[in-house]
């Protein structure tokens, strides 16, 4: 699953979209913030409306996500992925299958 924000300066809004790999099916939630606690509420809906949680997600350099970038040693920048993908799934019965 691939995750990003869209951002409407204009409304004031931002989009969390959620797009499935292999079946490119998305999922889209408006919000009225980029925080921690907006970006986990949505990818615990995503994963509902999906059926499940997803063996990976990757992000596309989310301010809410990546802590410090590096473009130009081996790519591996910090982020806070693990932390909100186990904050998203703890406590829940999230099967990569789409079982619960």
């Amino acid at each position: 699953m691939q995750v990003d924000w869209i951002e409407f300066k204009r409304e004031r809004l931002s989009a969390f979209v959620a797009t499935m790999g292999r079946i490119r099916a998305s999922y889209i939630e408006y919000v009225t913030d980029e925080h921690i606690e907006a970006l986990v509420a949505c990818h615990v809906r995503a994963f509902e409306f999906f059926g499940g949680a997803p063996c990976e997600v990757l992000y596309d350099y989310m301010k809410t996500v990546v802590i410090e970038r590096d473009d130009y040693g081996e790519r591996k920048h910090r982020s806070r992925t693990e932390c909100y993908y186990r904050n998203c799934t703890k406590n829940r019965a999230y099967r990569s299958d789409g079982r619960k």
